[in-house]
C-alpha cells in the first residue's frame, strides 16, 4: 500500500470532518425542534395532564370532583332556572356549592347508584323493543 502524502491525507481528514460535522448539524437540528416542540405550552399542559390522569388515584379523584362540580350545576340550573334575581342567584350558587361538595365526597356512592339505575333502564328498553314482522 501506497502512503498518502500529508496533503491528500489532510484533504481526507477535511472531507471527514465536514462529514462528521454534517451528521452532528442534523441531529442538532432535529433535537432543536423536539426541545421546541416540548416548550410550547400546548404541550406542556398536555403532557401534564397525561402524568396526572395516569395514576390512578388523581384519575379517581379528577373523576370524583367532575361529578360533585355536574351535580351542583344541575341542582343550580334546577333551582335557579332563567331566574333574574340576585338573591335567588346567589341562593342557588350556595345550595349548588353544598350538593356539589357532598357528591364529590360520595361520589362512589353515586358511581354505584348511577350505574344500578342505568343497567335498570337498558334492560327495560331492550325488553319493551317492539319486534317487527311482515304479517
Amino acid at each position: 500500500m501506497e502512503e498518502l502524502n500529508p496533503t491528500a491525507r489532510l484533504k481526507a481528514l477535511i472531507i471527514l470532518k465536514e462529514a462528521e460535522h454534517a451528521a452532528e448539524g442534523k441531529l442538532l437540528v432535529i433535537e432543536y425542534k423536539m426541545a421546541s416542540e416540548n416548550l410550547k405550552p400546548a404541550n406542556i399542559i398536555r403532557s401534564t395532564l397525561k402524568d396526572l390522569v395516569a395514576t390512578p388515584e388523581m384519575k379517581s379523584s379528577l373523576i370524583n370532583a367532575a361529578i360533585g362540580w355536574a351535580t351542583g350545576l344541575l341542582t343550580r340550573k334546577l333551582l335557579v332556572g332563567n331566574s333574574h334575581n340576585p338573591i335567588t342567584k346567589i341562593g342557588g350558587a350556595l345550595v349548588a356549592s353544598a350538593v356539589g361538595n357532598a357528591a364529590a365526597n360520595n361520589a362512589d356512592a353515586i358511581k354505584i347508584a348511577g350505574g344500578a339505575l342505568l343497567k335498570k333502564y337498558f334492560q327495560k328498553l331492550q325488553n319493551n323493543t317492539p319486534t317487527f314482522s311482515w304479517k
